[in-house]
Order: structure tokens, then C-alpha cells, then sequence
């Protein structure tokens, strides 16, 4: 295993959440495995970019275990398409080395399905997104460049091939910051999620309550009481002579689909 830490220069919060992004040596965790991870997260109010390669297959291991332990001592993580592709590459692998628990994918926020759901112009890679927010890269690797580059570094050990592997993956998560940094709605979703020292996993309506899952270390349930109108879930503090625009405002749930700034007024108001 190879490490490198080092301290960021950033001048931005992320409450309780850390960045990351992964390097496999193919698509497939059937037949591939995780070879590298990189991370950025907050530390007595200074910003670490820690970065761990699994330079043998034996630490492989390792490597995904230490994600399950930083992991832990966050509520949530912040990734670009991760929820198609790092997170359940890491689970599968985590899985078939019977290692630690799955990271719930509840805990992930995706910017890559934000921008995508937002209509967001011109193409969706990292590489364009981070362009277009400000970010440009040293390093010149495509996806299959690196792998090859991890192969001939593994059967060489060329301290050159590491500075390349390292500055790859370094660059992901820059690019990914600098996109966060830039979308301030998105960091508005993040804080929407946030209660106390807890994560709202998922909310969905009961009968006259709405249901919380909360992530606080673990997962634990919470039931809010709601008033109920044919498949509307409102705030107790409701009535129907409100005009239309305050009545969206104490609309906790519709059906299935819950809205997350309201529950978190809610929650403030029930706090005690």
C-alpha cells in the first residue's frame, strides 16, 4: 500500500461529508478490483486530500477497509457518477472479500445525476464539467491509459508511472470539488438532508405520519405526524383557508414523493 496526504488549499465548508473517487483495473468487479482511492474531506477546520494505492493485489483489502473506516466517520459522501459505478463497484468487492458492511448508496449525493437532471449543457464528463467550472488538468490519462499505465507500473515500479497514477486520480477529485464549489443548489439538497448530527436517509409517507429513516452512525427511524387528504401529507400547523402558495409550503409528502426542505422546517419545529 502507498500513501500521500497533504493539505488543500479551499476555501469551502462541506458539513460533515467527504469527496471521493475511485481507479479500478476494468469495469466488472466480478473479474476487476479497486486499486486506488482518493479522498478530500475537512480536518480541524483544514481541508486533506488522502490518497491510498493498493500497489499489490493482497492490498486490496486494505485499501477498501480504510474506506469503510473513514467512511464511517461521515454522514454522507459527495461523488461524480458514483452511484452507478464507485459505489457499487466497492460494495461488490467489499462483499466478495466478506470485508465490512455496504456503504448505504442513501448516504451518496451525485453530481453527476444533478447536473443531468438539471439539463445541464454540452457534455457530462468530468473533464467538461470541470472546464466549465474553472478547473483544468495537468493530467492528460483517459480511463483505459490509466489502467494500462497501473499494469506496466505494477510489473515495473517506476516512480515516474506513480506520479502519473497518483496525479490522475488527485485531478478527479479536484474537478469534482471545483463542480460542488460552483453549484450552489446542490449544496442546498446536501443541507436540506442535514438534522442536528443525523442524515435523512429517505422519507416516505405513513397514514398521518411521515416515516424518516436518519443516519447517524447508524440507522434509526423517526416518525413525524403529518395531517393526511387524499394521498397529501401536511404539516400539523395547517389549514385549509391558506392561499395556494403556503399551502406548498406545509406539503410534507405527495404520495410517494416527499419533499425535503419542508421535512427539515418540520424537524426543527419538533425538535424539543
Amino acid at each position: 500500500m502507498y500513501t500521500l496526504e497533504e493539505h488543500i488549499d479551499l476555501n469551502f465548508n462541506l458539513s460533515k461529508g467527504f469527496v471521493f473517487d475511485i481507479e479500478t483495473t476494468g469495469l466488472s468487479p466480478k473479474y476487476n478490483r479497486v486499486v486506488m482511492i482518493s479522498y478530500a474531506y475537512q480536518e480541524n477546520g483544514n481541508w486533506v486530500l488522502r490518497q491510498e494505492m493498493a500497489e499489490e493485489e493482497r492490498d486490496e483489502s486494505l485499501l477498501l477497509l480504510n474506506f469503510s473506516l473513514l467512511s464511517s466517520r461521515f454522514l454522507y459522501a459527495v461523488h461524480y457518477n458514483g452511484q452507478s459505478f464507485d459505489l457499487p463497484f466497492i460494495n461488490s468487492r467489499l462483499e466478495k472479500l466478506a470485508l465490512a458492511e455496504a456503504f448505504d448508496k442513501r448516504r451518496g449525493f451525485d453530481l453527476y445525476l444533478y447536473l443531468k437532471k438539471k439539463g445541464s449543457k454540452g457534455s457530462l464528463r468530468l473533464s467538461a464539467q470541470e472546464k466549465k467550472a474553472g478547473f483544468y488538468r495537468k493530467d492528460t490519462l483517459n480511463g483505459k491509459d490509466w489502467v494500462d499505465l497501473f499494469y506496466n507500473y505494477e510489473k515495473g515500479g517506476l516512480k515516474k508511472h506513480r506520479e502519473e497514477l497518483f496525479l490522475h486520480n488527485k485531478e478527479d477529485v479536484l474537478g469534482t470539488l471545483a463542480i460542488l464549489k460552483k453549484e450552489k443548489d446542490f449544496q442546498e439538497t446536501i443541507l436540506e438532508r442535514l438534522h442536528d448530527d443525523s442524515l435523512v436517509l429517505d422519507a416516505y409517507p405513513g397514514k398521518d405520519e411521515l416515516r424518516l429513516l436518519l443516519y447517524d452512525g447508524e440507522v434509526k427511524s423517526l416518525d413525524l405526524p403529518a395531517l393526511s387528504f387524499d394521498n397529501l401529507l401536511f404539516s400539523q400547523d395547517y389549514s385549509n383557508d391558506w392561499p395556494p402558495e403556503k399551502k406548498r409550503k406545509a406539503l410534507l409528502a405527495y404520495d410517494k414523493k416527499c419533499f425535503y426542505e419542508n421535512i427539515k422546517i418540520e424537524l426543527m419545529k419538533n425538535r424539543g
